[in-house]
């Protein structure tokens, strides 16, 4: 889908933006404004990069009772609305089998951000479009849920992502398995799993922690000490509670590089404080407890800034932290919708703006450091391809 320039460029952001406020009404001022001036390719295009079309999606459903769009553009977000509707549906069956195995086993387990807040934040199954069950063990039960797992049908999983080469042969497969097993867990506390079987269930993301050290001084057990149970259809699940939520949403927004930011984690930020809002003394205190009081600012200012959503008196900071020019010309709607899409633009365009972004966030050494680990295990796995066709 091409991306239009036109004379109401602005009005096109506005109308993307406001329709990512958790007060529905935002959005159906907008559209009442009028539809004529919009460029809905655009508007669409963005919502799909930034994982917000099937919230963007269920804004329309509800504001166009009249029928005001072209068919063709209710037909493009419909199709976001049901892609999302089979992914919760997906979701539930995967959170099912997790929850049948994983209590056989005795292996408890977290789940976080997904069907979570798709159905206690968004309240709406079908409004936050997500890929993969995001799961969270002890640490010493990372082997136990492995194995069980994969005697479930599980593989390593993201292989062609890391490696931006699909392996060949058994042999090939088995090898970027390990090495991608072996990144993931020395790097991003995870281990990402996908099952091998078509059978309608997600990829699961086992976790054992949430953020890398430098972003979050919580230990894994500090983690475990802030969970409450909640209800995701007929199941009971165990999740963050309100506070640790809420941080765990603001650290994840500012530790992406920015090709890997998306508006949905803003929007996880902004619904979560109003639609499941913590205690503000509370978050204020684990958040300097956990070294995150700087960036929880940063991501409230951001929500601010760029949704136009107001963070509630209570969840401000006492005392409101420089933030720098840096942030100034990253946390704004123009810097994070304008900016060329992943796979276009200049390398030297978007090297800048991922400067700026890392400046701007306070995160610029630690995606350089996975930046350059990146292109390392991508340069051992074909120095190992290699090897081995020469060895045959």
């Amino acid at each position: 889908m091409s991306v239009s320039r036109t004379p109401n460029h602005e009005d096109n952001r506005n109308a993307l933006i406001a329709a990512l406020h958790p007060d529905a009404s935002v959005f159906g001022h907008v559209f009442e404004g009028g539809v004529d001036r919009l460029d809905w390719a655009w508007v669409a295009e963005r919502a799909r990069q930034h994982k917000v079309g099937a919230l963007v999606a269920a804004r329309i459903e509800a504001a166009d009772t009249r029928g005001r769009l072209p068919q063709t553009v209710r037909a493009l977000f419909r199709t976001m609305r049901d892609d999302a509707r089979r992914q919760a549906d997906r979701a539930r069956l995967t959170l099912h089998g997790l929850t049948d195995r994983f209590g056989s086993a005795s292996i408890p387990f977290l789940v976080v951000k997904g069907s979570v807040l798709a159905e206690h934040v968004y309240h709406d199954a079908c409004a936050r479009r997500f890929f993969d069950v995001d799961i969270v063990v002890r640490p010493h039960d990372v082997d136990r849920a492995e194995r069980l797992l994969r005697s479930d049908g599980y593989r390593v999983g993201q292989t062609e992502k890391l490696l931006a080469i699909k392996p060949q042969s058994a042999v090939d497969a088995r090898e970027a398995e390990a090495l991608t097993q072996r990144f993931y867990e020395r790097f991003d506390y995870e281990l990402p799993l996908t099952p091998v079987r078509k059978d309608g269930r997600l990829a699961v993301d086992v976790h054992w922690h949430v953020a890398p050290a430098f972003r979050l001084r919580a230990t894994a057990e500090q983690l475990w000490e802030h969970t409450t149970s909640l209800a995701i259809g007929d199941l009971e699940v165990r999740t963050f509670d309100h506070e640790a939520t809420l941080l765990h949403l603001a650290v994840h927004a500012t530790t992406c590089p920015l090709s890997g930011f998306r508006l949905l984690h803003l929007c996880d930020v902004a619904w979560a404080a109003e639609r499941r809002p913590p205690r503000g003394a509370l978050l204020w205190r684990l958040a300097e407890s956990w070294g995150v009081s700087t960036h929880l600012a940063r991501v409230m200012t951001m929500v601010e800034r760029v949704l136009a959503v107001p963070i509630p008196v209570d969840l401000r900071p006492s005392q409101q932290p420089l933030l720098g020019p840096w942030f100034d010309r990253a946390a704004r709607p123009a810097f994070l919708l304008d900016g060329p899409p992943r796979e276009s633009g200049s390398a030297l365009r978007r090297a800048r703006r991922e400067l700026v972004w890392g400046l701007g966030m306070r995160c610029l050494s630690h995606n350089l450091r996975r930046s350059m680990r990146v292109r390392l295990a991508r340069l051992e796995w074909r120095l190992r391809r290699r090897e081995r066709r020469h060895a045959e």
